[in-house]
Formats: structure tokens, C-alpha cells, sequence
């Protein structure tokens, strides 16, 4: 009587495995025992974590409560999650956890209350729980934490751990003496509670932003960016400091987390400041793809795929695949450009950096009118060169919010394909005699990125792993494969016997209504890569006047 009630973003492992958080419902499901981490094996579905399980190596009085999502996970099939734990012995200050591992083989990493190692008498690992843990493909973890004991205040009371080093150790704490800036600088804010200033690398590097305190520092020069790839920490960029290839007298402004490849070369969002140096044009991405950090793009430069004229303004962030291509949401300003035209979607999936969507265009899968509008966040670039993006439409009968939001993803040749927009309705029976059509409320998937050896929404063949929420209350997780589609022979011979006939028809009607069908390509009659009235009218035609292929 035990069933799913709804999931969350899944991962994907890069052998095709889902790894999915997911929450139970049935006669003796309750708030103790409701959520689970639930894996994909040889042989099916297996329970990797549920709440209410005994907590393992804590004896047999300790179990799981609430398990927190995300959930991280490698290809290895090892998660690494926070939790809080229930039962004997249990008290506000030990009643949370990270815990790492696989089916059948869970440990934990570090408990509220328990001794840091390496450390010394009196300090002990407080709240693990307002951060976003990171597990590599070795099984490596690192992740920021409260702590606590002897000399603890509210200056110093955050720090880095890691594994790279094959033990767990504290890499740095708040009010340590900050490598790299001037004499008496310390390392300021870590960034808790924060779920994105922390990177892990395969070789177990990590890097991370931090802000600084000293008699010198100031709101100008604050902000920096360390990482250990080398084996000591380094400080690779602060604000203030000099931005290579940017020109004399030009700084960085401002500093981001950066996006790490497997190798721990960055790729890092900026501002700048100084000499020449103008608004609107005062952005700009540095890359370390070919050695040093040196500039990538920047706002002035030429925007690709745009007439003469239109130039970059400014990048929302970047992702990078295992292969150094990165995607972003890039803002452009020029001739012809206004507020309702100026974002746009680049990725090298391709091969060299491409427009792939712009706002204001005719959106792929819609009906012709409808346009793109408002990107959000930072595409995704997968290991084939698949460029996943979403955003909202506008146009003739779209409302916002209702049916506005959608996903898609552009193949690396740059032609995208709409995933799944909200209200449509999809088939979710894998019987072609069987129909069970749904109406998709929400899209959801992680939006980690696809890195070597880790899971995320991609595999190594570019398939792309989803929950789809349904208005109704029901959910699903599903694996979406982008396979290259031969070529329509007749358009209209939607069943493909060579002859437009009423036998068409049901898998026209399909097409248009739901999207899946035997060939919807061939319903696509004036190749606008959407189906609509237009296609209905053309189809109609085709049937009285000219019903064989020819």
C-alpha cells in the first residue's frame, strides 16, 4: 500500500541511472518515515535512505528524521546528504548529520557535537545543515559547517572541510589569517547559511569566495576567491586587484564563485572598474581554458549570430562541461535592441560560442507568434554539447504563469528542441494502444551542471533526467532522449504508409493535441517546428486534394 506521493529534482548518473529524493505516502506513512533517497541499480529501484531508518554506527536507538534536499551524488552510485536525527541521546546539540555512501552502505561523515578532527581538544562540528555539501567521482567530499567549543564566537565560527587530501580536514576557518592578502587580513564569511560559494573538483580540489577583514580592506577589494588546486590555498582573484587582459589601470569591481571544470580551471563572472572603463560595458567573463586567468568576453565585444553593431552587455553566470564548453545567459545592447529583445541564450556546444535563442524570436515548438521571453538563470551544457535552457513565452494565447513557462534543449547543432511547456499535455504510457494524458504543471531537474564523474541532469550520452509535476497533484521522473530524427518523407503521412489518408488522422489528432504520435515531424506541415491551426488547415487540404506521396 506504500507508493510515491511526489519527487524532486532527480540526478543522473553518467551510466544512465536515476538518483531521485522522493516522498511516500500510504497506510502507515507518516511525517517520521515519509521521505527517501531512492536509487536505480541493475535490477531496479533500490531504497538507498529513508527517514525513520536506523542512523548507521550510532546504535540502535538513532534514526533518521527529516532528510534534507539536495541530495549530491557520483557515478559511483555514493550520495552525500544532511540530515537530523531522532531518538536515544539525541538533543539540539547533536541532532544533525552528513552522511555519505551508497545502498546498503552509508556512513557518517560528520555529526553535530562530534570532535573535528585534526583540530585539538575543544572544538567539536556544530550545525552541518544550511549548506550544499559536494561529493566528486572518487568519493571526495567537502562542505562549510558550523562549529563550536572553546574560543568559538560569532567571527570564527564557520569552516571548510574536504577529503581531497584522502582524510577529512579543515581546510580553513572564519578569522584565520586570509593567504594571499596584507599583513593582519582574515578570512571574513565563509557564506552561512549560503548554497552556492563552494566548488569540488575530481581531484579533489576546492575553491571558494570568501570576504576578507583587515585594517586595509573596504568595500572596494573585500571580496576574493581561493583555491587548493596547487596544494596550499591561493588567492586567484580579489576585487581591486588588476583584471589580465583587461587593459592598464582597469580592476576587478567585483568577484563571483567561478564554475570549475574537472581540471579546476575556472570560469568566472565580473564586473570591472578603472580606466575606460564605462557602463553599460563594464562586464565580462574570464576563463582559465588556456592557462593563466585572462579575459574571456566582455561587455563591448562583438555578440556572435547578431548584426554589425550589437555587442555583449552582460553574462548571467556560466556553466562548463567536462570538454571546457561553456553556456550563458548573455545580455546584449546595440542597434535594434530594447528591453524586449536583449536576452539571449550562447554556448560553444556547437563548437564556437552560438547564439542559440534569443527573446523577442519565434520560441521552437510553439505556434507561430509566440516568442521567447525572460531566460532564467544560467544554461547548461552537457558532455555531448546539448545546451539545456529554459524560460517563458509571450504571445497570442499565452498567459503568464499558466501557460508560459517552458524548457528546452538545442542539440550540438544549435537546433533546440522544446522539452516540455506548462499545461501541455504529454502521454505518459509507453503503450502505443494505451493513452494516459496529463497536463505538465512544472519541470524540474538539477540544475548542478554535468560534470565528470558526477550526477547531474545529464548522462555521458546527453540524455537528460527530469521530475514533471502534473496538475492534479501527480509527478513523475523521466529520462528524455534527444535521438536525430530521419528526415519527414511526406508531410502529412503521419503513420508513415506512404499515402495522406484517414488512417493519418489519429496520429495527426495525437500530434497536435498531445505531441507523441508515430512521426509528429510529419504533422508539421509548415515546418515552423510547432504544430497549430495552421498545420490542422494544411493537413485538411492535403486529405481531399492531395492524399498520396509523391
Amino acid at each position: 500500500g506504500t507508493v510515491f506521493n511526489w519527487f524532486l529534482a532527480p540526478s543522473i548518473r553518467a551510466d544512465g541511472r536515476v538518483i531521485v529524493f522522493a516522498n511516500l505516502t500510504g497506510p502507515s506513512i507518516d511525517g517520521t518515515n515519509a521521505d527517501c533517497i531512492v536509487s536505480e541499480s541493475e535490477t531496479g529501484l533500490e531504497l538507498t535512505a529513508r527517514s525513520g531508518d536506523l542512523a548507521p554506527g550510532l546504535g540502535g536507538g538513532v534514526r533518521f528524521g527529516d532528510l534534507l534536499y539536495p541530495i549530491r551524488s557520483n557515478s559511483a552510485g555514493q550520495v552525500f546528504f544532511r540530515c537530523y536525527l531522532v531518538g536515544d541521546g539525541v538533543t539540539d546539540a547533536n541532532n544533525s548529520a552528513l552522511v555519505r555512501g551508497a545502498t546498503g552502505s552509508l556512513a557518517i561523515l560528520a555529526r553535530e557535537g562530534d570532535p573535528v578532527p585534526g583540530a585539538g581538544p575543544g572544538l567539536f562540528f556544530g550545525d552541518c545543515t544550511d549548506t550544499n555539501p559536494k561529493i566528486n567521482g572518487d568519493g571526495q567530499c567537502a562542505f562549510l559547517c558550523k562549529v563550536s567549543g572553546t574560543g568559538v564566537h560569532s567571527g570564527n565560527d564557520v569552516a571548510l572541510f574536504s577529503e581531497g587530501s584522502g582524510i577529512l580536514e579543515m581546510v580553513i576557518r572564519e578569522g584565520d589569517p586570509a593567504p594571499g592578502g596584507d599583513v593582519g587580513d582574515t578570512i571574513n564569511d565563509l557564506g552561512i547559511p549560503a548554497f552556492s560559494t563552494l566548488r569540488l573538483t575530481d581531484g579533489g580540489h576546492v575553491t571558494f569566495y570568501s570576504s576578507l577583514a583587515g585594517a586595509n580592506v573596504n568595500s572596494d577589494n573585500e571580496y576574493c576567491v581561493y583555491t587548493n588546486r596547487n596544494g596550499a590555498l591561493e588567492m586567484i582573484a580579489r576585487a581591486g586587484d588588476p583584471a589580465p587582459g583587461a587593459g592598464e589601470g582597469v580592476v576587478y569591481d567585483t568577484v563571483l564563485l567561478p564554475t570549475v571544470d574537472v581540471t579546476g580551471g575556472m570560469i568566472m563572472n565580473t564586473s570591472l572598474t578603472g580606466a575606460g572603463v564605462l557602463y553599460p560595458y563594464d562586464r565580462a567573463l574570464f576563463s582559465e581554458r588556456s592557462g593563466p586567468l585572462t579575459l574571456l568576453h566582455r561587455g563591448g565585444d562583438p555578440a556572435p549570430g547578431l548584426a554589425p553593431g550589437v555587442t555583449y552587455w552582460a553574462f548571467d553566470g556560466a556553466q562548463v562541461n567536462e570538454l571546457g564548453q561553456i553556456a550563458f545567459n548573455g545580455v546584449i545592447t546595440g542597434a535594434g535592441v530594447n528591453s524586449s529583445n536583449s536576452d539571449c541564450i550562447f554556448s560553444e556546444g556547437p563548437g564556437p560560442m552560438t547564439l542559440i535563442a534569443r527573446e523577442g524570436d519565434q520560441a521552437t515548438g510553439t505556434a507561430s507568434g509566440i516568442h521567447y521571453t525572460n531566460f532564467q538563470g544560467a544554461p547548461i551544457v552537457a558532455p555531448d554539447g546539448k545546451t539545456l535552457f529554459w524560460g517563458d513565452v509571450a504571445g497570442p494565447g499565452v498567459e503568464f504563469n499558466v501557460n508560459s513557462r517552458c524548457v528546452w534543449i538545442a542539440d550540438s547543432e544549435g537546433e533546440s528542441t522544446l522539452i516540455g511547456r506548462r499545461m501541455d499535455p504529454i502521454d505518459i504510457d509507453d503503450d502505443p494502444l494505451v493513452e494516459d494524458i496529463r497536463n505538465i504543471y512544472f519541470v524540474n531537474f538539477d540544475t548542478e551542471g554535468a560534470e565528470e564523474a558526477r550526477a547531474s541532469c545529464f548522462d555521458s550520452d546527453g540524455r537528460f533526467a527530469t521530475t514533471i509535476s502534473f496538475f492534479g497533484g501527480t509527478s513523475g521522473v523521466f529520462v528524455v532522449s534527444l535521438e536525430a530524427s530521419e528526415a519527414c518523407g511526406c508531410l502529412g503521412d503521419v503513420n508513415a504508409d506512404t499515402t495522406v489518408n484517414s488512417l493519418d488522422v489519429q496520429e495527426f489528432t495525437r500530434c497536435l493535441i498531445a505531441n507523441s504520435g508515430a512521426d509528429c515531424s510529419c504533422a508539421d506541415l509548415d515546418n515552423d517546428g510547432g504544430l497549430d491551426l495552421d498545420d490542422l488547415s494544411m493537413f485538411v487540404d492535403m486529405l481531399i486534394n492531395n492524399p498520396n506521396c509523391q
